[in-house]
Formats: C-alpha cells, structure tokens, sequence
C-alpha cells in the first residue's frame, strides 16, 4: 500500500462506527458510507475521483 493510502486510512485510526449511511444517489446510484462518532464520514467508493466503490473518501466532521 502506498505510503499516501497509509496516511489517509490512518486517520481512522480509534474511531467507532456509528451507523452505515447512503447519500441518497437514486438506486443504484446510491454512495454508501460509514458514519462514526465523532461524525466523520468514509464514502466507499472505486477511486479517490468517486468512480464507483473500494476507496474510502474521508469527509471530516463539520463544526459550526
């Protein structure tokens, strides 16, 4: 695994899985995700471009 895929799964390191989440996509379309507790979403998807699923998009917590 590049060192770069080291760094961005890492950031996952001791969090908790909160729910599995959709982004609402129409069926078959729908991106599924993994929420965790401190509100941190990993999309599941192909690629880091979102071409389909098997790459983990991490959308940081929003604070605000």
């Amino acid at each position: 695994m590049p060192e770069f895929e080291v760094v961005h799964y890492g950031k996952l390191t001791g969090k908790t899985v909160k729910a599995i989440v959709t982004d609402g996509g129409i069926e078959g379309g729908e991106c599924y995700g993994l929420q965790f507790t401190d509100g941190t979403i990993a999309w599941i998807m192909r690629d880091p471009e979102g071409n389909g699923p098997g790459w983990l998009d991490l959308q940081p917590l929003e604070r605000g």
